[in-house]
């Protein structure tokens, strides 16, 4: 009897070695990549390409000559697109350039996050009573 509960032991010891050992990576750091996006204007006489939030336009020439760089896009998420001088953002923010900077024109989600206040659970409970 002892002799099988010994070697129930030992399995299952085994087993979860196994699994440690097929379960283990090396852990190390992720260095966030450049985030680029690119765009091609009607009938491809205009490109535009996003590489870390600053915009870089180019006519359609050979060689492609850059044609001008805009400053960075404002907010803090990444950016998703960019089509005829508006960027969209991860977060549903739009950014319109308008020749002499970026002008915020909205969130497409829905705007503002809800407003939220702590209570206390004795407050929660009066509430409902």
């Amino acid at each position: 009897m002892f002799a099988k509960r010994f070697f129930f032991i030992c399995a299952g010891i085994l087993c979860l070695a196994l699994a440690y050992q097929l379960g283990v990576r090396n852990a190390g750091a992720q260095v966030p990549g450049q985030n680029l996006v690119g765009y091609v204007g009607p009938a491809a006489s205009e490109f535009a390409v996003v590489v870390d939030r600053v915009v870089y336009k180019a006519a359609n020439g050979l060689p492609l000559q850059p044609l001008a760089a805009l400053p960075p896009v404002p907010g803090s998420s990444p950016v998703l697109t960019f089509a005829s001088d508006n960027a969209l953002l991860a977060n549903g923010d739009v950014y319109d350039w308008i020749g002499s900077g970026w002008r915020y024109k909205g969130n497409v989600l829905g705007g503002a996050p809800t407003p939220t206040t702590e209570q206390s659970w004795g407050q929660l409970k009066a509430r409902y009573r």
